[in-house]
């Protein structure tokens, strides 16, 4: 069931369930459109964003990261590479997207919308918080 690629691969810790397989970059797009449906535009531009003549600093993008909650700072600041997601942060992760209306849209991959791969991906967050078993990280 393990499909490792050259990127990230997210998976439960029983080995049950993929969250995410794909290139680094793909996981890093994910992430930045998920921002910035829940209004952390600080997120996508870190310190390279002007607006109205002020710079956004990673200073100023961690402190809107943590403004929304632990879920927006397990999903967000976690590392792409390795690590894990306990259940808990499973748990406050879909309570971050709760409610999310996401996007029917196929600019972020060729075979799934956007808003498929966010179904999926939340899915298998309520497996591996349903189950107790947290995701890792490859």
């Amino acid at each position: 069931m393990l499909s490792l690629s050259m990127g990230v691969t997210i998976i439960s810790n029983d080995d049950e369930m993929e969250l995410w397989s794909g290139s680094c970059s793909s996981f890093g797009d994910f992430r930045i459109e998920l921002a910035e449906l829940i209004g952390l535009e600080s997120y996508r531009y870190g310190i390279y964003k002007r607006e109205n003549g002020k710079r956004y600093t990673f200073k100023k993008a961690k402190e809107d990261v943590e403004s929304k909650g632990p879920g927006a700072v397990a999903f967000f600041m976690h590392s792409d590479c390795e690590g894990e997601w306990t259940s808990e942060e499973c748990g406050h992760i879909i309570n971050l997207f709760e409610n999310l209306e996401v996007p029917e849209h196929f600019s972020f991959s060729i075979f799934r919308s956007f808003r498929t791969e966010f179904e999926s991906f939340v899915k298998g967050l309520e497996y591996c918080k349903n189950c107790n078993k947290g995701v890792n990280f490859y």
